[in-house]
């Protein structure tokens, strides 16, 4: 998963391990009576953090910006100590909007940190909610295809292998990061902005 939390609509009745997925963030194009629907939420904290690097490090080496020539180390210290508390707060409004919108429509919640301990068998909870046959071969391949060290050796085979690691898509793959970045008078208010949401998917 990337840096933000996303809705799946299913659209195929045989699908083998979610295969097919078409991945959007409106509500253009979904037919709430036909289609499954899919929350993949992730801790608003980790969002915020995942986002972070996206748009202050991978995003000016995509686009070749000035910005990308400043050493790592002064851009990250600048970053973090000037915009990271203003960002955060931006995140937690949008996170918090995006979420209560998708969960007036009741989709099925699967959490990023369920798919991280045990992918397998968040699959054949998806399968079984929505009365799918579940194929053990499938679940495997798509756990063994999404594992974090090879996605990071497709990425480096497919870009500059020499990108400093944090400007990479596939930068961290962990949970629970917040911590080394929520100094705690902005951690207090960023879970006073995203409480509702946050407790009603388990955070």
């Amino acid at each position: 998963l990337g840096c933000a939390q996303f809705c799946v609509r299913c659209t195929s009745c045989s699908l083998p391990a979610l295969a097919h997925v078409d991945l959007f963030s409106g509500e253009s194009g979904y037919d709430f009576e036909k289609d499954y629907l899919i929350l993949i939420a992730r801790d608003p904290k980790d969002v915020a953090v995942s986002f972070f690097y996206w748009m202050f490090f991978r995003v000016p080496h995509q686009y070749n910006s000035w910005k990308a020539k400043i050493p790592y180390s002064l851009r990250h210290w600048y970053y973090c100590r000037f915009y990271f508390h203003r960002h955060a707060y931006n995140v937690a409004n949008g996170w918090r909007e995006f979420t209560l919108r998708w969960l007036d429509r009741e989709p099925l919640i699967v959490r990023y940190e369920d798919l991280l301990e045990d992918p397998v068998e968040e699959i054949y909870r998806v399968t079984s909610h929505f009365g799918l046959e579940f194929h053990l071969r499938y679940a495997e391949e798509a756990r063994d295809f999404c594992d974090f060290s090879k996605m990071v050796e497709r990425e480096k085979v497919e870009e500059d292998e020499n990108r400093h690691e944090e400007a990479r898509f596939f930068r961290s793959g962990k949970s629970e990061v917040w911590e080394e970045y929520f100094r705690p008078q902005v951690s207090a208010r960023f879970d006073d902005l995203v409480r509702e949401a946050a407790t009603r998917l388990g955070y």
